[in-house]
């Protein structure tokens, strides 16, 4: 079967893909419902600005968080609406990042660069849980969560 529209890079849902599915109202509740030791080593693909980030830090308490992005909404004038030299306060977005975690109480390591080579450099069985959130089209999702797989401990 293909894609009811063949103009994206996507395969069409099928029952199977739905069978063992759950829905969430949002990312927050989904979260909400991951059982995690306090302690864990997290990574999140794609931070952003780190609003999510700093969710999960607060809610599951990692010993280590790794953030992955490319560090480069600066350049790009507006963002979701917002100017970016005062959402990142005149910083860069890798600096902003950095500084906004500096005091935090898990250990805080940003990953600079496309997602599928910077995580690809972990070694396998090393995350408790990854959030990828990065490029957002089939494609770059399938290469992510690929990667992801390996590097996610048997339990995670």
């Amino acid at each position: 079967m293909t894609a009811p529209y063949p103009h994206h890079d996507f395969p069409a849902l099928a029952a199977r893909h739905l069978r063992n599915a759950r829905l969430y109202g949002d990312k927050l509740d989904l979260l909400r419902a991951i059982a995690l030791a306090p302690g864990s080593v997290i990574g999140e693909v794609g931070v952003a600005a780190g609003w999510l980030s700093t969710f999960m830090i607060h809610l599951f308490q990692p010993a280590e968080f790794v953030a992955f992005d490319t560090f480069i909404l600066h350049t790009i004038p507006t963002v979701w609406g917002l100017q970016t030299l005062e959402l990142f306060e005149g910083k860069t977005h890798l600096d902003f990042y950095r500084d906004k975690y500096a005091g935090s109480r898990c250990k805080v390591v940003t990953e600079e660069g496309w997602s599928h080579e910077t995580l690809a450099k972990y070694p396998d069985n090393y995350f408790d849980l990854l959030y990828i959130d990065a490029g957002h089209s089939y494609m770059e999702v399938k290469r992510d969560s690929d990667i992801a797989r390996t590097k996610l401990k048997t339990r995670g």
